[in-house]
């Protein structure tokens, strides 16, 4: 009766190491996806902080470059308009870069905080298939020592049935040769 309540527990703790795999599979695929997307994050954000950066430093010369240039001069309202006009395009175009950086540093945030739970939750789903494995070798184990300790008494059962055989055998042959005796 023994055998199929442990032939039902490492079917189970087999099952339970098969589940706890495929949870630690899962979560090495969506921290590898979350990683893949925090990278190219990274990546956007630098681009656009860079792309900030060449702006701001574009917009500063076109500044000293308009300022040079109406130095001593009187500006007629044509010019003045269309220098103001450049000047107002490359300030709207430093806050829709700026709102870019912005929105792709919270990108970058978010992907970071994902990433931390994922792995987090990738290091517990891998504890727990280890314990499951664990679990898995003890059973064996003690199913191993179960079955050595039982054919151990089968063989002592046997040494005995036989010892016992063989004395009977021989107090048989006592009796009958006692019998025999006249």
């Amino acid at each position: 009766m023994a055998q199929p309540s442990a032939q039902l527990t490492i079917y189970t703790a087999r099952q339970l190491t098969l589940l706890r795999t495929r949870r630690s599979d899962q979560a090495r695929i969506l921290f590898k996806k979350i990683s893949s997307e925090l990278t190219h994050a990274v990546t956007s954000y630098t681009q656009a902080l860079n792309a900030l950066k060449s702006h701001q430093n574009a917009w500063a010369e076109t500044q000293d470059r308009i300022s040079e240039q109406h130095k001593g001069h009187i500006l007629k309202g044509q010019h003045f308009r269309q220098d103001h006009e450049t000047l107002q395009r490359m300030a709207d175009q430093a806050i829709r870069l700026e709102e870019k950086a912005a929105a792709d540093h919270k990108v970058v945030e978010n992907l970071t905080l994902m990433a931390t739970q994922i792995r987090h939750d990738l290091m517990m789903a891998e504890q727990k298939e280890k314990q499951a494995q664990d679990f898995v070798k003890k059973i064996q184990e003690n199913e191993k020592k179960a079955r050595y300790n039982r054919d151990e008494q089968e063989l002592s059962d046997l040494v005995m049935a036989r010892h016992s055989a063989s004395q009977t055998k021989e107090r048989t042959k006592k009796l009958i040769m006692n019998k025999l005796k006249p």
